[in-house]
């Protein structure tokens, strides 16, 4: 979902919305902040919820602001706060799923 929005956004924020390079840069930026965020409440949230509590809390979240986007869409509401804001949740909601996720196949697979 986020390498979706990081090849389609350009095109819509800029053309549809008519964003200024310099402005869809900016707001791009966000992103990095969430992902930053994301890797920090991982590691604190894993000692208080535990890794499989974790990892249904990220799923759930991902799948609430992927509804979030779908609905807006659907009621054709395209701004800048319908796109950015479910993607700023998004990757903080990937990044726990993700982290979680993959430590914990490491985890439980054999070791090498």
């Amino acid at each position: 979902m986020i390498a979706l929005y990081d090849t389609v956004s350009p095109f819509d924020l800029e053309t549809r919305l008519g964003l200024s390079r310099t402005t869809f840069g900016n707001l791009s930026l966000s992103l990095t902040g969430a992902y930053l965020v994301g890797a920090i409440l991982v590691n604190r949230l894993v000692v208080r919820l535990g890794q499989a509590r974790l990892l249904v809390l990220g799923a759930a979240c991902a799948l609430a602001c992927a509804a979030a986007m779908l609905l807006a869409a659907l009621a054709g509401g395209f701004s800048v706060g319908t796109v950015l804001l479910p993607m700023l949740l998004l990757a903080i909601a990937l990044i726990l799923a993700m982290v979680v996720g993959v430590y914990r196949r490491r985890l439980l697979s054999p070791a090498r």
